[in-house]
């Protein structure tokens, strides 16, 4: 669920979890920030092949740090031993010996999935000198949607090599004329105005920031 505020997410959070004890179910909410992408990339192909490139040990630390600390809480729920510590090692096992990335790649493939690239790859470009502060989601799920990338009405046919790739994140210095991200699009006409939403989604701030964890707070 995406909401605007933490006080939202907490209301939300306690209301998901006395339903889950109503009716006799193990509720967990994690509650975590997004004020920015989830790894560096927005949309279908685009997502699967990240998927692919974590497992196959090439992960972002945003990815790493939701994947272990989430990961541990489904086992431990499965398993009833509270033991996150072993969790995260089983999970960094099975990350370590491919046995995860072989999972994927066998169901990629047992379903057919080829990944094409999009006709248009276009770099978006800072211009301003500082540090990236954060980015809009809010925009970047309504560029998402221009693009066709996500589904926003069910009649709509998603676009699966149309997505957004993120080449800085908040904390990322960054330069006049480094690129920040790039556009995904097979579509000729949406360019232009593409590259003017990401290039809004992205707030710079001539003050050092700090890289701030995901996870604000497990209820259960």
């Amino acid at each position: 669920a995406y909401v605007k505020t933490l006080g939202e997410a907490q209301e939300l959070a306690k209301s998901l979890i006395k339903i889950g004890n109503n009716i006799e179910r193990n509720v967990k909410c994690v509650i975590t920030r997004l004020d920015e992408p989830i790894g560096r990339f927005f949309g279908n192909n685009l997502e699967v092949q990240e998927a692919l490139r974590a497992l196959n040990g090439e992960m972002s630390s945003d990815i790493k740090e939701l994947l272990l600390e989430m990961g541990a809480h489904i086992i431990a729920m499965e398993s009833g031993s509270n033991n996150l510590k072993y969790k995260k090692k089983m999970i960094l096992e099975v990350l370590e010996n491919k046995k995860a990335y072989n999972k994927l790649v066998e169901l990629l493939k047992n379903n057919n999935i080829n990944f094409s690239k999009a006709e248009n790859i276009v770099p978006v470009r800072a211009t301003v000198n500082g540090y990236i502060e954060s980015i809009d989601m809010s925009l970047i799920r309504t560029t998402a949607k221009y693009l066709n990338a996500i589904r926003h009405t069910k009649d709509i046919n998603i676009e699966s090599s149309a997505g957004i790739e993120f080449c800085k994140k908040i904390g990322d210095k960054v330069e006049v004329g480094e690129i920040l991200g790039y556009i995904h699009t097979n579509e000729d006409i949406k360019v232009q105005e593409s590259v003017l939403r990401l290039k809004e989604s992205f707030s710079i701030t001539s003050k050092k920031i700090k890289p701030t964890v995901r996870i604000v707070k497990i209820y259960n």
